[in-house]
């Protein structure tokens, strides 16, 4: 399959309901997993808590939330 990332646009942004500033709950682990940071969100987690208790969302970082239908992703 023949990409072109040239039409790609990347923004680094949270899609919400607000525009502004909120924590996101990025994933890390315990022990060997201590990397995994494949899931995240703007929500703290609870259920995931409880299947996967080897999962830590306990570094947030403060990230810039947009609404879809406000400004620069309005081209999305």
């Amino acid at each position: 399959m023949d990409v072109d990332l040239d039409k790609v646009k990347l923004f680094e942004i949270a899609i919400s309901d607000r525009n502004g500033k909120i924590d996101f709950h990025p994933s890390n682990g315990d022990g060997d997993s201590r990397d995994w940071d494949l899931s995240g969100s703007i929500r703290h987690p609870k259920n995931h808590l409880a299947e996967y208790d080897w999962i830590r969302f306990d570094r947030p970082i403060s990230v810039e939330t947009r609404r879809l239908d406000t400004g620069t992703v309005k081209r999305i």
